[in-house]
């Protein structure tokens, strides 16, 4: 097959997006099909083409309230053009951005099957549009609220397709109640498990770790908050955060406000051997974010065999099951996760039953096993497609 993934998030930037993307390019890649790969440009050393995936970018610009995040404007018929030249079997759609947009409209057009997923949250991006924080006023964190324009949006792009895949179940129900019509069907994006080898000690590490892009609606001031109170007495504890994003200044402020700054450790993005370590080193995966379309940070953190505390919302306590693979508690409360980070640290027996338990259950989302699905998905969209 030729495909074309369209996308307003690629590489060189890093989130759960980009991550599922390249995955699935490189074992459908593997298996014979080839890519055209349409996204924004960021910088003179943007990755170009390589075997079977061809890149072509869209000159843009840093958004003013996520500088990571590049915003193109397409011009539609340079859009056409290049998906007629490359002339895909169907055309896979990542983003309700506008290169994604432009992205449906074109291959409507050239009447190609479309697929889209929803992988981003409508309602938690929203906030990144709103005028104060577009200004710069705006520094602080925001409750993410289901609103009557969230659920507007989310109808009008995401009936634009033949076929809506989304990430967990739970995503499938919100997506159905939203109004979506396009037939929603449940698509894991899958994790490497052989890049995550799963801890066999779960001795006190005294160790919390938060990994992922620190924007402001991950609201990762709850887990700071948490970790200041569980770790009141626990002077030996240390807070370790992987990752970089637009809500990194406000946390550092917060933590300093908090007296923990010496207990913090920031990495930044590292390597994913790295990372890896990271995840076996921690005793408690923590996130208080509501909107988790899959969570792919929980998955990496079961895969090392780490327990997580995470919020009832979304995708987390699918993905994560309480009492079974971790504790999931009140979303925007610091003291229920402090409480939940304390019962962890002080039972070694429960850490290690929920690493085991967690190391089995996210078998479920092994890589090779979605991309079979995803694969089966395309052949059959196809088919339907030629018999119309």
């Amino acid at each position: 097959m030729r495909i074309a993934y369209i996308t307003d998030t690629y590489l060189p930037e890093t989130n759960g997006i980009v991550a599922a993307i390249g995955r699935h390019m490189r074992l459908l890649v593997e298996r014979g099909h080839e890519f055209l790969v349409l996204c924004p440009r960021y910088g003179a050393d943007d990755p170009g083409d390589a075997p079977g995936i061809t890149v072509a970018r869209y000159r843009a610009f840093g958004a003013p309230s996520n500088p990571d995040t590049h915003v193109a404007l397409p011009w539609l018929p340079t859009m056409v053009r290049r998906l007629r030249e490359f002339a895909p079997d169907l055309v896979h759609v990542h983003t309700p951005l506008p290169i994604g947009l432009s992205g449906l409209a074109a291959a409507r057009i050239l009447r190609v099957p479309r697929v889209q997923t929803y992988h981003s949250y409508v309602p938690g991006f929203l906030q990144y549009v709103r005028l104060g924080r577009l200004l710069g006023f705006d520094h602080g964190p925001r409750q993410v609220r289901e609103t009557s324009w969230g659920r507007f949006l989310t109808r009008i792009v995401y009936n634009r397709a033949e076929l809506v895949l989304a990430p967990s179940e739970a995503l499938c129900d919100v997506l159905r109640a939203t109004g979506v019509k396009t037939e929603v069907r449940y698509q894991t994006n899958g994790m490497d498990l052989t890049e995550l080898l799963p801890k066999d000690d779960w001795s006190l590490r005294r160790c919390v770790m938060h990994s992922g892009r620190l924007g402001f609606e991950k609201n990762t001031e709850v887990v700071v908050e948490a970790f200041a109170r569980f770790a009141a007495d626990r002077p030996d504890w240390t807070l370790h955060f992987m990752g970089e994003g637009p809500a990194k200044p406000y946390l550092a402020s917060l933590i300093a406000r908090l007296g923990i700054a010496g207990r913090v450790r920031w990495e930044g993005f590292v390597s994913r051997e790295r990372l890896a370590e990271s995840y076996r080193e921690a005793d408690v995966y923590a996130t208080a974010s509501t909107i988790e379309t899959q969570g792919l940070v929980i998955l990496e953190a079961m895969a090392s065999g780490t327990p997580v505390v995470g919020v009832a919302a979304l995708a987390v306590p699918e993905m994560a099951r309480d009492g079974q693979d971790g504790i999931i508690v009140p979303p925007y409360d610091p003291q229920a996760m402090a409480d939940a980070l304390a019962r962890l640290a002080n039972d070694h027996e429960l850490r290690e039953r929920m690493g085991r338990a967690c190391i089995e259950d996210v078998r479920a989302h092994d890589l090779t096993t979605a991309v079979d699905r995803l694969e089966r998905t395309y052949e059959e969209l196809l088919a339907g497609h030629t018999h119309n």
